[in-house]
Parts: C-alpha cells; sequence; structure tokens
C-alpha cells in the first residue's frame, strides 16, 4: 500500500522509481515530478500517486517538490509524515491534482482510506487527497523535528468521479472527505492516552480547491477543502445518526501557524476551510497543567511560537452548501473552532452563492467536545470580506455566524470578536440573518453595509436552531452600519442581549427584545 512510509530528510544517492517523470535535482534538495496523466489501465493508474508519494517519502528536510504544468492522477489517499517542505506547481489551474479511483458502475469511486489509516487518522475511512500529519512526539526529538512545516503553493485540486458512499444524519452522500487534512501525529486520538499538545505551521497560497456537483440530491463530491486540525476522537454510534456509524466526541488542541492566501474554493459540501482548536503556550504553563491533562514539551526544548490563522485574499464560490439532515445545520465556507490565544483573521475574502454560513467562529466546551483545557482570549476580525447571500441549497444559515457558547458551563466568554466594512447583499429567499451573535461578549460591528432581502440583517441574542433558547449576548457595539439599500429588519436585540448599543440613523433600525440596551439615534452627520 502507499500509505506506509514516512517522510525522510536528505537521503543520499535517490533513485526515482520512474526516471522519466521524476528527477532529483539542486544538489538533492528538489524532486521534479512530470505527471503521467489520467490513466484507465489499472497497472498504469497508479503511476502519478506513486511518483508523488515517492516525493514525498524521500523529500529532504526543508526542500521542494516542484511539480511540472499538467494533470496529476491520485488513485488513492497520499500522505505524508513529518513533512517539511515546499509543495510548488507551475499555477494554480496548470498544475492539477485529480482525485479519481477505479471504475464501478459507470463512474470512478475514489478508494476509502486503508485499515491502518483509518484507526490513525478517521474511523469511517472516507479519505482526503492528501493527508499531512506530525511524526509521534518524543521527549527525546526536539519538536521541530517531528512537526509538519509545509509551504504549498501554485496547483489545484479536483475530484473526477466521485468517492465511497457514505450516510451522513440520514442522507446519502458520496464525496471525497478532503482535499487536504493536516493533523498531529494522530487524527483521530485517544483521551487516555494521547496528552502531547503538538505543533505545525501550513501556509497555502495560490492553491485551487474544486468540488462537482453530481446531483441536486447527492451534492457535491467533495465533503471539505482545507482541514486544519490538532485531533479528534470518533467512536461508533448508530448508524445513520453521524458520519457513516461514527460521531466525534472530544478534541485535541494543536499549536497551529496556519496560512490561506489568495486561494479558490468551489462547491464544498460541508467546509472550504476548517480550522480547530488552536492553542498558543497559555500565559501560566503551571495554572493550565493543574485544569487540563495536556502537555506542552518539556522545558528544556524551545517554546511554541504564537498559533495563529491568516485568511485572506480567497475567493469562496458556492461552499458550505450544506447536508439536508444534518440536525445543527453545519456547513460553512469557513469555520473556526475554539481558539485559545489564537488570532484569527478573515479578511478581504470573497464568499459567492452562499446558502449557508460563510464564515463561522464557534468556541465554548460541551458543544463544541473541547472541555479538556482551559482557554484565554483570543481575538477574531472578520473585514473587508464580500459575501453573496443566496437561497439555494439544502437550507439557510446566517452568513457571519458567531457563538461563544463558554457561559453554558459557567466559565467566561473569551472571544473578542470584531466585524467590520464588510458588505452582505442577500439575493431575494434568503431566510436567515446576515451578521448573527449567538452568544457571547463584547462584539464590536461597525461599518458593515447589509444589502438585499432577508429577515433580519443583525441579530444578537435571539433564538437559534442550534440553542432553542436564547443565550446571553453582552456589551455588544452596533454602530455605523449601512442598511440603506436593505429590505427587512435591520437590528434585532433579542431576549438575550444584555448591555448593548446600537448606534443608527433611524429610530425604526432596531427591534429590542433584551435588557439594558442602549439605542443611540444618530444625526445626518454621523454623531
Amino acid at each position: 500500500m502507499l500509505l506506509t512510509a514516512a517522510t525522510t530528510h536528505g537521503m543520499a544517492h535517490l533513485v526515482p522509481p520512474d526516471p522519466d517523470h521524476v528527477r532529483v535535482v539542486g544538489n538533492g534538495r528538489i524532486i521534479r515530478v512530470t505527471p503521467v496523466g489520467l490513466q484507465d489501465h489499472f497497472r498504469r493508474m497508479a503511476t502519478d500517486t506513486r511518483n508523488l508519494q515517492w516525493a514525498l517519502n524521500n523529500v529532504a528536510r526543508g526542500g521542494r517538490i516542484a511539480l511540472d504544468a499538467g494533470t496529476f492522477h491520485v488513485s488513492e489517499t497520499l500522505a505524508a509524515e513529518g513533512l517539511d517542505a515546499e509543495v510548488s506547481g507551475a499555477g494554480m489551474n496548470d498544475t492539477v491534482l485529480v482525485a479519481r479511483g477505479r471504475a464501478a458502475n459507470g463512474t470512478y469511486v475514489f478508494p476509502l482510506l486503508n485499515k491502518a489509516y483509518r484507526k490513525r487518522l478517521f474511523p469511517p475511512g472516507f479519505p482526503p487527497i492528501l493527508a499531512v500529519f506530525n511524526k509521534p512526539p518524543s521527549c527525546k526529538t526536539p519538536w521541530q523535528l517531528t512537526s509538519t512545516n509545509l509551504t504549498m503553493r501554485d496547483l489545484s485540486f479536483t475530484v473526477e468521479g466521485e468517492g465511497p458512499a457514505l450516510t451522513y444524519y440520514g442522507t446519502e452522500v458520496r464525496p471525497v472527505w478532503a482535499a487536504v487534512l493536516v493533523t498531529g501525529s494522530k487524527g483521530n486520538y485517544n483521551p487516555k492516552k494521547d496528552f502531547e499538545v503538538e505543533h505545525y505551521e501550513v501556509s497555502f497560497n495560490n492553491v485551487g480547491v474544486y468540488g462537482q456537483i453530481l446531483s441536486p440530491t447527492l451534492g457535491s463530491n467533495l465533503m471539505a477543502g482545507l482541514v486544519f486540525i490538532g485531533g479528534e476522537q470518533w467512536l461508533p454510534v448508530t448508524p445513520g445518526t453521524a458520519v457513516g456509524g461514527w460521531n466525534e466526541f472530544d478534541h485535541i488542541p494543536v499549536n497551529g501557524l496556519v496560512t490561506v492566501n489568495n486561494c479558490d474554493f468551489e462547491h464544498t459540501q460541508l467546509h472550504s476551510v476548517a480550522v480547530e482548536t488552536l492553542l498558543s503556550p497559555p500565559a501560566s504553563l503551571a495554572a493550565f497543567e493543574a485544569q487540563s491533562a495536556f502537555r506542552f514539551p518539556s522545558p528544556h526544548q524551545d517554546v511554541y511560537p504564537q498559533a495563529f490563522a491568516d485568511i485572506e485574499d480567497n475567493v469562496f464560490d458556492d461552499s458550505g452548501r450544506g447536508v439536508a439532515k444534518d440536525p445543527f445545520l453545519i456547513a460553512f465556507g469557513t469555520l473556526l473552532l475554539s481558539p485559545s490565544n489564537a488570532p484569527l483573521t478573515v479578511e478581504h475574502n470573497r464568499f459567492l452563492n452562499s446558502n449557508a454560513h460563510a464564515v463561522g467562529v464557534i468556541a465554548g466546551q460541551s458543544l463544541t467536545q473541547t472541555g479538556r483545557w482551559p482557554k484565554e482570549p483570543s481575538t477574531v476580525s472578520f473585514a473587508h470580506n464580500e459575501i453573496q447571500a443566496v437561497a439555494t441549497g439544502a437550507f439557510n444559515a446566517s452568513s457571519l455566524f458567531i457563538a461563544d457558547l463558554s457561559e453554558l458551563e459557567g466559565a467566561p466568554p473569551y472571544l473578542q470578536p470584531s466585524v467590520s466594512c464588510n458588505h452582505i447583499d442577500a439575493a431575494p429567499g434568503f431566510d436567515s440573518s446576515l451578521i448573527e451573535h449567538l452568544a457571547g461578549k463584547g462584539l464590536v460591528a461597525d461599518h458593515n453595509v447589509l444589502s438585499g432581502s432577508a429577515p433580519l440583517g443583525i441579530s444578537v441574542g435571539a433564538p437559534n436552531i442550534l440553542l432553542g433558547t436564547p443565550l446571553p449576548c453582552t456589551d455588544d457595539l452596533l454602530t455605523l452600519n449601512d442598511f440603506a439599500n436593505f429590505s427587512g429588519q435591520p437590528i434585532l436585540l433579542g431576549p438575550g442581549s444584555q448591555s448593548c448599543t446600537a448606534k443608527v440613523f433611524n429610530a425604526s433600525d432596531v427591534v429590542d427584545n433584551g435588557s439594558d440596551n442602549t439605542i443611540v439615534v444618530l444625526g445626518q452627520g454621523g454623531r
């Protein structure tokens, strides 16, 4: 099987498996791969996959895999352990990696993960095109030598045909699970054994991720685009109630440094970008370890850097279509989950044909299965984005969604969100809010332009399908937002809103069902 070898670092006298298509140049620092192309013959169809896997296994630390222009045929999941390298193509639409399995019943079906990697990465077995994961940590090995350090640029991923059939909350879908999955050493972790907080640093620039629509009922053949996690605990449950009879019950944090810039995403079913449980070294390591079993590297090693996610200048088209019977209606162009002292930046992006959440950040403990470690404040900036909300897809959901659910466990909110200078336009028939603050504290929403037609422009502290009762939203400031071309109720301060301030140009712009809120009607001069 292809998924058995680990990345090496600087092997001497490398002998490529296919000298016509794989060359080692630059004093062994560069592996150049030329595509063979799509193949239907059984023995030939894995040639590109073999060559790419060999390059991932043998690239030197700090080296580069250079993919020439053309189409690479990926016939099963590629895997890289402890990859420290750049993977670059000749251009986003010039170098294309196409996931295509064997033909079955008139279509190509990308295969499940093999058994070893199901246990390590994802028990349901539904495959990514590329899985990138750390080497297992060791107290004898510096974390820099076990951690992923990946730069990927100037290429694209797509799927021809479909992935393995999957029952997702009672709905049949047939997706490849992700274009790229980045995780710690165990994507599927054991909370009784695995306590190490791991590190990785990844950067994606000028990368395309393109799903294809199979049918109106089956949706896209690509479930997610780029997925960045520390690890998740997967356990079997009643078939039909989750992902192929499995569901996630817990998360492990990761010291992740994530950059996604100048990328294109089209037709993903669940998420185009998902960034989960980033964690920076705490202000007090002793206090952290007193409240959690998770451990950072031993003191004699270097301290981890500041974790962050920077998602800028990307285009998301029909991202996060959603699945009709998903009980939580969770589908996002970009999903951000439970950061801790990890600044999150989502700026200067375009979200086109967005029927579900274009962007969402969710924090808390029980509902996000992140209760095993204490959290520290994290800033979240949504700014200068363009969102086109449409009424198509399995359901509609608020275009920009913020929920800090910490108070459900009696903990103080820790997200520090700002929503500034975005333009959100709703097409006729869109039936959700454009900006929703479900729970939390201190949202600043200013200078946003909301246009089109929707029931609500900005919703604060109102019930929603995730939680039927309103939760506290305190100390929000909504100011200088433009509703001149918006048809619907501009602002709803719901029953959960407390001590919030709305500065508007017309008193009718605000419906106040909360407590101790302040409404300021501004003059034409904006004061």
